[in-house]
């Protein structure tokens, strides 16, 4: 243990990777990252530390398919409640909010959720999994027994009040998310408000008490705060640095043994924000000059990884926006408490105003190709006098012209039972989106767009009007300022230096067989994107276009058997098959025949549902192929079929 202590903080990354990093091989990591620490040390407390590590691996809560019919509501959301009956924890999808802490009855078939694979996506199904939920429901839940907590009664006086206004509230005070958010990125966290509510009150009683009055308040006020709200993440941080980084030896050694106590009591906060951001701060801190261009420079790639975009304003008047955020959760709870106060509109006011801070945004994520580029462009200035300094605004400006993604790129977008294909010129100069899916998947189809730094999509391609093909067409327009919308047959389109064409010319009430059959090529590589075509209308492309080839092939109806006949197939002789299908599709697309066809002709697949996003870099010597589940491959270019 004195080892542990000596090393805390080496001991607390050793950790903090194991939980990061190795959620697939959990027991080679253990002895791997315990080995690195024998290395280090040279001490048998390694064996210790890999016991630590082996027993993150033992689950608390049950993953069997759950077996109860009523639990207690232990965490609210725009969409969904979290219950829980003992060790079973399940995810209820509701129109019908229940209080918080109320004990609800359930009359649903349990799901497993299943897994949302992206480059740069939130998965859904791990944040759940790393909190203990592996089930989900659809019904509307029956409140058995009254809440009676602090929470729920408060919750309770919201829904009494205007929706407007209940709204505003809530995602003040609770963080429950609507699409009529005000300020939304870092600070919109509910963490932030109640950190931003302790620094407030912080600063209100330094007028007005001593420091050592004032610190006991404010650990009073944390620590009730923490029990109302069931110990959040960023409270429950600030209460372990405030116990164990005050006493004494090392700072380094404090800051090691206060991360090691966090992540061993909530495991699942490493991916956090509310975790990260005052670690970072904490770490920033150990500094002795140039903390805030520290400061400064660790908050933008953390929000550009976390995030998928940057905002200044947010960074640069941190501390101003979180003492405005604190006021405004003390003013929310006030105007719940006494409505009667002209406090709602000075809410509201406040609210909005800080929804403007949004105008700063710089979209990007520095996870792209150009990031070697990046990195070699800071080793190169690395001798500069300014070169703490230069560093954010460097990464602003690549990211904001495009420079992380420098190369043109066509990307099947994981959209569920859906299609959405995004084909990018080099440096974002045209950018091309054929179908948008479901608008369901409107939040997943920004994530991808945002991390590429697009802030408009020059031509907007809809095969048909199916809801899971056009579902966000009106979002995109809105929000990405499209130049044309394409829905009707056509001939030929130059989008940037690439030529499109509609090979399908049926025009009919039969949405399917109608669907735009869009032909182009780029860097070599010719695609073929077939909508929902049928075997009708693919026998018509190959009668018309008898000498067609394609390299990639998106196949149609998500790989329902009414589409990829064996003509189109036999006459295509295509590369590679992409199928865009979701889980727990009615259909249960893709069908076994259609599998079949392509195996029978050696066509390689890959379908979203398994692999997530499917991107094809075009690079001068060829082309990449990468997937979001991590497979790779190059594709040759410009090939000759027989």
């Amino acid at each position: 243990m004195k080892t542990i202590r000596e090393h805390a903080l080496f001991a607390a990354f050793i950790v903090f990777v194991f939980l990061v990093f190795c959620r697939h091989i959990p027991v080679p990591a253990a002895f791997l990252l315990g080995c690195i620490w024998y290395e280090r040390t040279h001490d048998t407390s390694f064996l210790l530390i890999t016991l630590l590590l082996l027993l993150f691996c033992i689950p608390v809560y049950r993953k069997e398919v759950p077996e109860i019919t009523c639990g207690r509501v232990t965490e609210v959301h725009g969409s969904y409640i979290v219950v829980q009956n003992g060790r079973s924890k399940v995810l209820v999808y509701t129109k019908e909010i229940p209080v918080l802490d109320s004990v609800v009855s359930l009359d649903g078939e349990f799901r497993q959720i299943s897994s949302h694979i992206s480059f740069y996506g939130f998965d859904f199904s791990e944040y759940c999994s790393d909190r203990g939920i592996y089930w989900y429901a659809d019904c509307d839940p029956v409140e058995l027994k009254r809440s009676w907590s602090v929470r729920g009664w408060v919750q309770k006086r919201i829904s009494m009040m205007d929706e407007e206004q209940a709204v505003i509230l809530n995602r003040i005070i609770f963080g429950i998310r609507s699409e009529r958010d005000g300020l939304n990125g870092w600070l919109n966290d509910t963490g932030f408000s109640l950190s931003g509510m302790i620094a407030y009150i912080s600063a209100v009683l330094k007028r007005i008490c001593s420091p050592e009055q004032r610190k006991k308040i404010i650990r009073i006020i944390t620590f009730l705060t923490a029990l109302v709200f069931h110990f959040p993440v960023i409270l429950t941080v600030r209460i372990v640095f405030d116990l164990i980084c005050t006493g004494h030896g090392r700072d380094d050694q404090r800051l090691g043994m206060a991360l090691l106590a966090i992540m061993i009591l909530m495991p699942y906060c490493v991916t956090s924000a509310s975790f990260l951001f005052p670690v970072m701060f904490r770490l920033v801190s150990f500094e002795e000059k140039d903390r805030k261009a520290d400061t400064l420079w660790y908050t933008s790639l953390m929000q550009s990884v976390l995030y998928r975009k940057i905002n200044p304003a947010e960074i640069l008047l941190y501390r101003f926006l979180r003492l405005v955020c604190g006021f405004l959760w003390c003013a929310a709870l006030i105007t719940v408490f006494l409505p009667f106060l002209p406090l709602a509109g000075c809410v509201r006011l406040i609210d909005k105003a800080l929804s403007w801070i949004g105008i700063a945004d710089i979209r990007g994520s520095l996870l792209g190709p150009g990031l070697p580029f990046f990195l070699a462009l800071l080793v190169s200035l690395r001798s500069s006098d300014h070169y703490v300094r230069l560093r954010p605004l460097l990464l602003w400006v690549c990211l904001a012209c495009g420079l992380m993604h420098p190369f043109a790129e066509v990307t099947f977008i994981n959209v569920g039972q859906g299609d959405s294909i995004l084909i990018r010129m080099p440096l974002n100069t045209h950018n091309i989106l054929i179908d948008t899916g479901k608008p369901s998947y409107s939040d997943e189809l920004d994530t991808i767009l945002q991390a590429k730094s697009i802030r408009k999509i020059h031509t907007l391609f809809i095969t048909h009007s199916d809801l899971d093909h056009s579902g966000n067409q009106d979002h995109i327009v809105r929000n990405y300022h499209t130049d044309q919308v394409i829905t009707r047959h056509f001939d030929e389109v130059i989008c940037g230096n690439v030529r499109f064409a509609d090979l399908n010319m049926i025009s009919n009430d039969d949405e399917n067989q109608s669907s735009l059959v869009i032909y182009y090529e780029l860097n070599g590589l010719s695609y073929l994107m077939t909508g929902d075509a049928d075997e009708v209308t693919e026998k018509a492309v190959v009668r018309d276009y008898g000498n067609l080839t394609a390299d990639i092939l998106k196949v149609s109806h998500h790989g329902s058997s009414t589409g990829s006949s064996e003509e189109l197939l036999d006459q295509l002789k295509p590369d590679l098959a992409v199928i865009s299908a979701g889980a727990y599709n009615l259909y249960h697309h893709p069908s076994e025949q259609t599998l079949q066809r392509l195996l029978q002709r050696h066509i390689p697949y890959l379908n979203t549902r398994e692999e997530g996003d499917i991107t094809i870099v075009c690079l001068p010597a060829g082309n990449l192929l990468v997937t979001a589940s991590g497979k790779f491959a190059l594709l040759s270019s410009w090939r000759h079929k027989n």
